[in-house]
This record gives C-alpha cells, structure tokens and sequence, in this order.
C-alpha cells in the first residue's frame, strides 16, 4: 500500500460517499415533508423555507436531478473502491470491494441517512434545500436529455412520481381487513367516505343558490345579526348588488362584537371570499381553503353565475355525516306555540310521537326527514307541506340533498 500514491483516491472516495448520504437523505426528505409546515416557515420570512417550498413546486425534476446524481455518485465510489482494492488485494479485490461496498452503502448512505430524514422531513430538507439547488442546476441539461429519451421510448408518459399503490387496490385491503376483524365497520365506512369525496365534484355537496342566506351591502350589522340567529348559520354571503355579485361573508361572532350605540353595514364588516369553478373537485376546494385560510367559496358555473355556496362544514359533512354542535344530547324539537314545534330532521319518529301526541306511520324510514321524503315522493324544496293524518309538515331548511330542518303542526281533524 502506496500511502502518498493512494491518498487522493481516498479523499475521492470520501466525498463520493459523503454526497451519497446528503442526496439520500434529500430524497426521503423531500418526499416526506408536509407543503403545509413548510408554508409556515415561509410567512415567518424563512428564506431558505421559500426556497424549499420552490423546490416542492417543482419535485419530479429535482428528484430526478437526486437520483441522477445518485446514481453517478454511487458509480463514482465504486470505480474508485475497485481501484483501491485491486491495489491492495491483488485478484480477490474486487470481490471484497463488492462486498464491502454493498454494505457501506446499504447501511451507511441509504439506511440510515434516509431513516432520519423521514423522521425529521422539515429540518433535513431545509437544510439540504441549498445543495439540492446546487444539484439541480447542475444537473438540469442532463437531466432534460435523460427525460426526452426517456419520453421517446414511452409516448405520452413521460417521467413522474406516482403512488405506489392504486386505489382499487386500497379498497381492496381495506375489504379485506373489515371481512378478517381487523377493522370495524364504522372504520371501513369513513374509509370508503374518504374514497367517495375524493370523487365528488363542488356542484354535488354546494347549497343550491335557491337556499343562500345572504343579504345586501347596505344591511346593518343588527339585522344582519337576527337573521343569522333565525336561519343559524354562523356566516352569511354578503352581494353588491344581485347573488352574481358577492363580495364577501360576515361572520356572526363580527356581527356580535359590534361596539353598542353603533349599527355599521355588513359590508363594513365583510371578509374575503373563495371563488370556486362548480366543477372543481372537492379535494382541490380543500386546498383553496388552507392557501386562501378561508373556509367558505362561493360556487360559480362557466358564465361568473352565482349557482351555490360551500363551507368547510359541508365537507367535513360529507366525510363524517352531519355535524351535531350541540353535543351528544340528541336532536332537539322546539315548540314554537300551541300545537307547533321546529323538529331537526333527524328526530326519531317515536321521540315526536311523544312529543306531539299522535300516532305516525312506520316504514323503511326510522326519522322525521324520511317520513318526509316518503310522503313527497321526492327531494322537498324549502316550504313545501304534506300531511300525514292529522299531523302538517312544512320543510323549513334544507342542505343540498337532504331535509335538516321540518315545522310540524297538529291539523284539525278532517
């Protein structure tokens, strides 16, 4: 051994690997780091944080900038180890260089690098995001090369990052697990739910315009106010002039922190609104919401026309069922006089039996709502009535496809 001869090889080598650990570590990072906890470093004037979040913009290219440079790397240090072995060991070099060079890398520039860059996504990639740069740039013209060859012996594909595993086969494993008890139903169920929003479309889970609550401009915040309280919705769209032209929503909690004495139009008072295409998926709204910290969109069609309104709460409704705000003490009827009362659609029929002193026809339907929509034949639009013997319903609210909200009232006998 040549020590004076050897000593650059030596030092080729140990930069090799030393890149090979840093572009591993990179690559676990950048393709675990949450968009979301990067933002937040950014709106804190993190330079390097905006330059990562650049980077994520753009992550095919600069992953496939990473595994190319990988690649030279992990060949660069392996020609160097043949050299260094073939010196040192004479005919069994290479072979122990094989050997040795397999498990170097394995354990010491892919395993472990890449364990704590999963462990650490934010920290690792933001440290890297400088030499990841560097790479990139480097690499850029190769890289596009590699990429247009790559394109001609595969039309139309192209080079991109994709899942691993398709939906199909998640159903699959998600059946396969409720049918063996590894999960319960209730699980499976808001699996599936989670499977179906990604399908649905911002048109299919919107308010219809005809069941906006919103108000003028020039409304006070008073009545404004009232209105909220009457109709229960904690915001209310605010337009200019006609519901094509909304300019914002008011919230109840702005409407009742109104200084006293003073009595100010919403339009003072309004927040900015998401605009959203109807036939935007569902995921991608969630997204509009987190960009824009906004948790309502107006829905227009391909004219600018107003066609419905979205919340966060429709959403979540969808995934989970709708939302009880009012704890677990079960829907509550309200009498609104002699012979009257609000009823929540989803009152068991028994509780209004009880409540209202009549008997009820039984069917495949166990609440209020379907009764309802048995003896309509149909989706009710908001103040249609029916009768059911001697007992009225009027739907009061409804939220897309579903009745929320009846006025029942005892009829006289006829």
């Amino acid at each position: 051994m040549d020590l004076d001869r050897d000593l650059p090889l030596i030092i080729v080598f140990a930069v090799l690997f030393a890149a090979s650990v840093v572009l591993a570590a990179a690559e676990a990072a950048l393709l675990r780091v949450s968009r979301a906890a990067v933002a937040v470093q950014t709106e804190q004037g993190d330079r390097r944080a905006n330059r990562l979040l650049a980077q994520l913009d753009d992550l095919p290219k600069i992953v496939n900038s990473i595994l190319l440079a990988v690649l030279l790397v992990q060949l660069g240090a392996a020609t160097v180890t043949g050299v260094l072995a073939d010196r040192w060991f004479g005919g069994l070099g290479i072979t122990l260089a094989t050997l040795v060079l397999t498990v170097v890398l394995f354990v010491y520039s892919e395993a472990i690098p890449k364990t704590y860059a999963v462990r650490q996504p934010l920290r690792v990639a933001r440290a890297l995001s400088g030499p990841i740069a560097v790479v990139e740039r480097g690499l850029r013209p190769v890289v596009s090369l590699l990429v247009g060859f790559a394109d001609l012996q595969s039309p139309g594909k192209g080079i991109t990052i994709t899942t691993a595993v398709s939906e199909e086969e998640l159903r699959q494993l998600v059946a396969d697990a409720a049918q063996a008890g590894e999960i319960e139903g209730s699980d499976q169920e808001l699996i599936e739910r989670s499977f179906h929003l990604g399908d649905l479309r911002v048109l299919d889970i919107c308010v219809p315009r005809l069941d906006i609550v919103a108000v003028p401009e020039s409304t006070s915040a008073a009545v404004a106010l009232d209105l909220a309280i009457a109709s229960g919705h904690r915001r209310l769209p605010v337009y200019a002039s006609t519901l094509d032209h909304v300019i914002g929503v008011v919230r109840l909690r702005d409407l009742a922190a109104t200084a006293p004495g003073t009595d100010p139009p919403v339009s003072e008072l309004v927040q900015e609104v998401v605009v959203v295409p109807e036939t935007l998926r569902v995921m991608d709204l969630l997204e509009r919401f987190r960009q824009a910290a906004r948790f309502v969109a107006v829905v227009v069609d391909e004219h600018g026309a107003t066609t419905g309104l979205v919340t966060i709460e429709d959403v979540v409704s969808e995934l989970v069922g709708e939302i009880d705000e009012g704890g677990d003490t079960g829907p509550a009827i309200t009498e609104l006089g002699p012979g009257r009362w609000s009823v929540p659609a989803r009152t068991p029929v028994a509780e209004l039996e009880r409540v209202v002193g009549r008997p009820l026809p039984r069917g495949a339907w166990q609440t209020v709502g379907g009764l309802v929509l048995d003896r309509a034949g149909r989706i009710p639009e908001v103040g249609d009535e029916i009768s059911v013997d001697d007992v009225g319903f009027r739907v009061t609210r409804r939220a897309r496809q579903r009745v929320v909200e009846v006025e029942v009232s005892l009829l006289a006998p006829g």
